[in-house]
């Protein structure tokens, strides 16, 4: 195990060779490229969500820690696929797009994570559908579990996740998804879409 010394704000610093029971893990944190560290409780809102981070990780006495990100944005069409589901992260003008996610730090792996999205849903031609994916690609995959609606009337639905710990930075990504053979599928609109992640901290 090594510990780092920084002797000067800006330094270089220095990794010391620690031995046994000599250093003591109290955390991890995560810094972006402005050199901030967030611990972002919310809900933080803007178009296509705040993009929260619980970037501080305590390696002792844990408590409940919830994030929450808050799409502003108005409602929108997605097209999706003609044959079965495309996806796309949620509220993206394109698959790859990233908006609608929450940043967690877990410094041992051990954190218990549950993730819920609230989103505004209606078939406009075509099965709208809603779900969490963890760390995804550039085109997510089909979250397990989803919820669907083929309904004409726009309505709020609500999809859980329960994941299992993941060690270091990860992201929980709300995600949709469409198929059908024509029209397409409405989402949002109306301050309807949130994602909240809720983790032992």
């Amino acid at each position: 195990m090594q510990c780092r010394f920084n002797p000067a704000v800006g330094g270089t610093g220095t990794n010391l060779q620690c031995q046994p029971y000599e250093c003591t893990y109290l955390g991890s944190i995560y810094v972006t490229g402005t050199n901030q560290v967030s611990q972002q409780f919310g809900p933080v809102s803007g178009a296509g969500g705040g993009a929260p981070c619980l970037c501080l990780y305590n390696a002792y006495n844990h408590v409940l820690l919830t994030s929450r990100s808050a799409d502003t944005s108005s409602t929108y069409t997605f097209a999706g696929g003609t044959g079965g589901f495309l996806w796309q992260r949620m509220d993206a003008s394109a698959p790859g797009g990233s908006k609608n996610f929450v940043n967690v730090v877990d410094g041992l792996g051990q954190m218990q994570v549950v993730s819920q999205v609230t989103q505004s849903m209606q078939n406009t031609g075509k099965t709208a559908t809603i779900g969490i994916d963890v760390n995804p690609a550039t085109t997510p995959a089909a979250p397990t579990p989803i919820v669907q609606t083929n309904s004409a009337s726009q309505s709020s639905y609500n999809a859980a996740l329960g994941a299992t710990p993941v060690l270091g930075l990860w992201t929980a990504q709300a995600v949709e998804g469409a198929k059908g053979s024509t029209g397409t599928a409405s989402f949002g609109g109306s301050g309807l879409q949130l994602l909240s992640v809720q983790v032992t901290d």
